[in-house]
């Protein structure tokens, strides 16, 4: 099994770098990350770097995940976001308990339409940020995405280090069983033989 390969992207790390924003309309806030290696890693001479079509990969799955149904969903069930004018914009009615029903696929649609994700060439930067009808719901709306993919992220990275750590420990047992199984054989050679 060639661990190396599966554990580039586990093992990078995304870091919130900075927000800014800026007034011009349309309103907007960026946020610009940062990936990179576990510092325990980087320092390490021995330890194998991703290569460049590598880091191109974890760059172009990374941009699509900010993107995918799953974050943009998660970041509207933020209360930063239902807190905009423009989730509000989205309301389509009340249920029988007087709580107001949103169109979250409208949403979902809409804001993946105000979206800009943007990998800065030769760097290992990438920018968020979300076109709003202010300044207000643009910096919500940026930090809702931010955060909800920052968390997927981990979740990811939790999941694979478990899937890991599976693997190792069913080699480790293979191999116990395998040094018990030969010691056993060896044990008994000698028995046999010393008569």
């Amino acid at each position: 099994m060639n661990l190396r390969r599966h554990c580039i992207a586990p093992l990078c790390m995304v870091l919130l770098f900075g927000c800014s924003s800026q007034a011009d309309p349309p309103e907007q806030a960026v946020n610009i990350m940062r990936v990179s290696l576990p510092s325990e890693m980087a320092e390490d001479p021995n330890h194998p770097r991703p290569s460049l079509e590598e880091w191109q990969i974890l760059f172009a799955n990374y941009m699509e995940q900010v993107k995918s149904d799953d974050v943009l969903r998660n970041a509207l069930r933020q209360e930063m976001t239902q807190s905009t004018q423009w989730y509000a914009s989205f309301k389509i009615g009340t249920d029988t308990n007087g709580q107001p029903v949103f169109d979250v696929t409208a949403a979902v649609i809409d804001l993946r339409s105000r979206l800009r994700v943007h990998h800065i060439e030769g760097s290992a930067l990438f920018m968020i940020h979300v076109e709003g009808p202010n300044h207000n719901d643009s910096v919500r709306l940026t930090m809702a995405v931010t955060e909800t993919f920052l968390q997927s992220v981990n979740a990811q990275i939790n999941n694979q280090q478990e899937s890991i750590r599976r693997v190792l420990i069913k080699e480790r047992d293979r191999m116990e069983e395998a040094s018990r199984n030969l010691s056993a054989g060896i044990s008994r050679y000698i028995r046999e033989n010393q008569q």
